[in-house]
C-alpha cells in the first residue's frame, strides 16, 4: 500500500465520508487489495478547531488468529469433551440402538434432544456426539441449567457489557454461547430454564446470533445446541411451563437413553468395570461376584442408573475385605427402600395336586410378604 492513493485503494465516496464526519467509526470492515481491514476512526479537534482525522487500520487476520488463540485458551480452561461412543459401557441392544441414532446424528449439524432418566449418561452421549463430528477440535460447553440461579442465568449464558449492572466486571464478560463458538453448547436439564428466558434462547437458535446485556449489537455466533432433560416435556408444555416453538426448535434430533432395569444384561458388566476402577485405585486385591451377587443387582431396578451403580460399587470397593463379593454384601449397601425381594420360595403341591392349588397358594405367600399387591407383582 506503500506509495499508492489511499482514495484509490478505498472506497473514495465512503472514505471521504469517513475522513469528513464528526463522529468516530469503529470496527468498519474495508477491502483493499483483496484482503479485508478492520477500520477504527475518531476526529482530531484543538480548542474547537477541527485538524484532522485519524484512522487506523487492522487485518482482518490478525484479529481472526487473536481469536482463535483465545478459543484455543478457552478450551485449555475445561471447555473440552474427554469421552467417546467407545467408552459408553454396555452391549444391550436398546443402548446398542440409542449409540447407532447418535453418531448418524453427529454427522450434521442439527439440534439434538437427549431423553432420559437421571444417571442415564446424557452428557456421555452428548460429548461423544461433539467428538464425532466436525466440530470435535472446537470447545465443548456444558451447562447445568438447574445449578445456575436464575437472576444470573442471563448474564452466564448471553454475557453483559461493561456497566451494564452493578458489580458487573469492568471490561464486560462473554457468555457461554460466545464461549461455545465454533464447537458445541450443551444444555443439560434444560426444562429448568425459566419461561422469561426461553424466548430469548429461542432468538438466539433461530438468529444464531447474541446480544450481551447492556449492547446495541449483536455477536454471531457459529455453535451446534444439544439439550437433554429427565422431565416430561409435552406434560410441561400442556402446563404452561415450556414452550411450545422452543420444544420444536430443540428436538430437530431426538435420542431417548435407555434406563438401567431396560438393559438387565449390562448390569454386572458395568459393576465388574467399576469396581475394577475402584480395587485398583484404593490399591486393594481384586474381585469377582458371586454368581448369587449377580443375580441380586440384576433383581434391583437401580432408578440411579449407571451413576448409582458407580456410587454403591465404590462403597463395595471400600468395604470389601474378601475376594469374593457375595449377595448379602449387594443387599447391605443397597437402600433400605430398594432391598431386592427374597426370591420366592418353593412350596410343596396342594392337598388336591392340582396346578391352580399351587399357584393360589404362591400367590398367597407373596401377597403375605409384600407390603402392596404393586410389590407382589
Amino acid at each position: 500500500m506503500i506509495g499508492q492513493s489511499v482514495e484509490k485503494s478505498l472506497q473514495a465516496g465512503r472514505f471521504n465520508a469517513i475522513l469528513c464526519s464528526p463522529q468516530p467509526y469503529t470496527n468498519e470492515i474495508v477491502r483493499m487489495s483483496g484482503d479485508n481491514f478492520v477500520l477504527n476512526s475518531i476526529p482530531m479537534v484543538y480548542e474547537n478547531e477541527r485538524l484532522g482525522t485519524l484512522v487506523t487500520f487492522q487485518a482482518a487476520q490478525s484479529i481472526t488468529n487473536a481469536e482463535s488463540r483465545l478459543r484455543d485458551h478457552l478450551r485449555t480452561s475445561g471447555h473440552i469433551a474427554r469421552y467417546h461412543f467407545s467408552d459408553i459401557l454396555g452391549e444391550s441392544y436398546s443402548l446398542r440402538m440409542a449409540i447407532r441414532q447418535a453418531q448418524r446424528f453427529a454427522r450434521v449439524d442439527s439440534n439434538i434432544l437427549l431423553f432420559g432418566e437421571t444417571g442415564t449418561g446424557k452428557e456421555l452421549f452428548a460429548q461423544s456426539i461433539h467428538n464425532e463430528s466436525d466440530r470435535a477440535a472446537g470447545p465443548f460447553v456444558a451447562v447445568n441449567c438447574a445449578a445456575i440461579p436464575e437472576n444470573l442465568m442471563e448474564s452466564e449464558l448471553f454475557g453483559y457489557e461493561a456497566g451494564a449492572f452493578t458489580g458487573a466486571n469492568k471490561g464486560g464478560k462473554a457468555g457461554l454461547f460466545e464461549a461455545a463458538h465454533d464447537g458445541t453448547i450443551f444444555l443439560d436439564e434444560v426444562s429448568e430454564i425459566p419461561m422469561t428466558l426461553q424466548s430469548r434462547l429461542l432468538r438466539v437458535i433461530q438468529e444464531r446470533e447474541v446480544r450481551r446485556i447492556g449492547a446495541n449489537k449483536v455477536i454471531p455466533i457459529n455453535v451446534r445446541i444439544i439439550c437433554a432433560t429427565n422431565r416430561d416435556l409435552p406434560e410441561m408444555i400442556r402446563q404452561n411451563r415450556f414452550r411450545e416453538d422452543l420444544y420444536y426448535r430443540l428436538k430437530v434430533l431426538s435420542v431417548q437413553l435407555p434406563p438401567l432395569r431396560a438393559r438387565n444384561d449390562d448390569v454386572a458388566l458395568i459393576m465388574r468395570h467399576y469396581l475394577t476402577y475402584y480395587i485398583n485405585k484404593f490399591g486393594k486385591m481384586p474381585v469377582t461376584l458371586t454368581d448369587e451377587a449377580i443375580e441380586c443387582i440384576r433383581q434391583y431396578n437401580w432408578p440411579g442408573n449407571v451413576r448409582e451403580i458407580r456410587n454403591i460399587s465404590e462403597q463395595l470397593a471400600v468395604l470389601c475385605e474378601d475376594d469374593r463379593i457375595t449377595a448379602e454384601d449387594i443387599e447391605a449397601v443397597l437402600p433400605m427402600t430398594h432391598t431386592v425381594p427374597k426370591a420366592v420360595v418353593a412350596v410343596p403341591p396342594s392337598s388336591d395336586g392340582s396346578l391352580s392349588g399351587l399357584q393360589k397358594r404362591q400367590i398367597a405367600e407373596v401377597l403375605a410378604r409384600a407390603g402392596s399387591r404393586k410389590e407382589a407383582a
